[in-house]
């Protein structure tokens, strides 16, 4: 063999040896050193970003009757909604009257599989054969097995043995999640249960609602009283368009278009305008269009309280007040306010503003049966007032042709409020159910007044007022 093949083939063989002894000196090598570890560049961990997650479903307890016009409990109903943005699982939720575990009021949980989508209404009512003859429609749950189309609520004798029977003067309602814990609650009467001062009690027939329905303090101010309770309709505080009046308060005039100069051979008036080119070119004289004036807006005045019933002398101790919410004061001599006397039938006395009222912006205004009596009573001072009594307060002036005489019917009246000319800007019907309002608000009890809540709500129905146990007049709620 030539001493080069030799040396070919020891070098072959030792290549295949050194490549036999790696592997066995990386595991060597590997023992040896600490664990070595590889990171992947955060570009790659955080990519692609994180969807947005919407919010999770979140169930309040948004309407309550509990005392009802007919039967009770049988007419007593609750409402909920989920106001997140995801569907909400219900399964081991429980709702009831029992505060406190271990006691005899009733608490019930909802069946397997039950659940809430985002911003649905549910409603719970003790007897479902009596809430559809109510409101022509079923609930969605029952306490009293009334109806095989709707399913039942069970006793949830953990919590409390006994059943849910609503108490007028007094109660709560709360919801429990799968843990019981408390996720919502409301109190009303001599109830403190999770509220430092309880939402008042309503008449009978009226409902307490949280307004607007995705505020949830767990305070009195939540909750309205609502004279036409309307279960599966909520107000939410997202602003929406207020309808327009009529008429409309600030027409908007379509732009006139300038017609295009056109060459008018016949037109006597027209003269030569040199064109572009140097050739003369005819430009007519034209006649400006008429453009219409815009029609002044009208103020935005609102009835916002009213004492019609009261405890001491009537009419001395009756009450209105007004509001201005715009942001421009505004001169109320001449305007007009009339008591038209709805239950009646006999039409109404009219009163008109003296010369110098004004309203500032965000202010109001009260007008007093007497303002002696009214001062006294209160601790703000009335503005104007209707029975004359003290020479330093501007009295109303009686329309001419109108009734004499002032007083605010308790069982059924009216008020409305217009400008110098006539027009109307607002008015409040309550009692009688024909009349300004289509219903009317309800009547309230001595003592207590209407009130607008909140006091720039203005649809024209029975929805913008409330019972206000605590009268305050000068003052916005």
């Amino acid at each position: 063999m030539p001493p080069s093949a030799s040396k070919k083939g020891s070098r072959f063989l030792g290549l295949i040896l050194l490549l036999l002894a790696l592997p066995l000196l990386f595991l060597s090598t590997a023992l040896a050193l600490p664990l070595i570890r590889v990171y992947v560049p955060s570009v790659l961990r955080g990519w692609p970003p994180p969807t947005p997650t919407p919010l999770p479903g979140r169930v309040v307890i948004s309407e309550v009757l509990y005392d009802p016009s007919g039967a009770e409990p049988d007419g007593e109903w609750i409402e909920l909604i989920n106001t997140g943005e995801l569907p909400y699982d219900l399964t081991g939720h429980k709702i009831g009257d029992e505060e406190e575990p271990g006691q005899r009021e009733g608490m019930y949980h909802f069946p397997a599989q039950s659940r809430i989508d985002p911003r649905q209404i549910i409603i719970v009512a003790y007897n479902a054969a009596v809430f559809k003859n109510q409101y022509g429609f079923l609930p969605d749950y029952e306490i009293r097995s009334t109806s095989p189309q709707v399913p039942d609520l069970q006793k949830y004798t953990r919590w409390a043995v006994g059943n849910m029977n609503l108490v007028n003067t007094g109660d709560e309602v709360l919801l429990l999640d799968p843990m019981d814990n408390i996720i919502d609650v409301v109190s009303w009467g001599d109830s403190y249960a999770g509220f430092d001062l309880p939402v008042f009690t309503v008449p009978e027939g009226h409902s307490i609602e949280r307004f607007p329905v995705d505020i949830d303090r767990d305070i009195r101010d939540d909750w309205v009283d609502q004279s036409f309770p309307n279960p599966g309709n909520v107000v939410f505080s997202t602003p929406t368009p207020t309808p327009t009046r009529t008429p409309t308060r600030t027409p908007t005039h379509s732009p006139t278009k300038t017609p295009e100069p056109k060459s008018t051979k016949e037109d006597p008036e027209s003269k030569d305008t040199p064109g572009p080119e140097g050739t003369a070119t005819k430009t007519p004289t034209l006649t400006p269009s008429p453009t219409a004036t815009p029609t002044p807006p009208l103020p935005e005045l609102l009835l916002s309280e009213v004492l019609y019933s009261s405890t001491r002398s009537e009419p001395d101790a009756e009450w209105i007040e007004i509001y201005n919410p715009g942001d421009q004061e505004v001169d109320l001599s001449g305007y007009l306010i009339e008591n038209t006397r709805i239950g009646a039938g006999v039409g109404g006395v009219r009163f008109r503003f003296p010369e110098g009222t004004v309203l500032e912006p965000g202010g109001v205004l009260v007008i007093a049966g007497k303002a002696s009596l009214f001062n006294m009573t209160y601790e703000s001072k009335a503005d104007l007032e209707i029975l004359e009594s003290l020479p330093q307060v501007p009295t109303l002036i009686v329309v001419q042709g109108s009734l004499a005489g002032f007083y605010l019917d308790n069982n059924g009246d009216g008020l409305i409020l217009s400008d110098a000319d006539g027009t109307m800007l607002d008015q409040l019907a309550w009692g009688y159910p024909e009349g300004l309002m289509d219903p009317p608000a309800a009547t309230v009890s001595a003592g207590q007044s209407l009130e607008r809540y909140p006091c720039n709500r203005d649809t024209d129905t029975a929805a913008d007022w409330r019972l206000q146990k605590n009268p305050s007049p000068g003052k916005l709620p």
